[in-house]
């Protein structure tokens, strides 16, 4: 199967297997996402890194 759809006034085109129910194509990213997602993750580690410097 094949397909598409717009997002943020991009086309996105998808194909669906049959078969084996494979999806491939592509998808729209949310770079606001991503970057928060990087800094909860950074700061996650530095708290980490604190913590364990302060124990010694």
């Amino acid at each position: 199967y094949a397909g598409a759809y717009r997002y943020n006034n991009k086309v996105f085109q998808i194909v669906v297997n049959g078969r084996t129910g494979e999806v491939q194509g592509e998808r729209p990213y949310s770079w606001l996402k991503i970057g928060c997602l990087t800094v909860v993750i950074l700061i996650v580690l530095i708290i980490i890194l604190l913590i364990a410097s302060t124990d010694r």
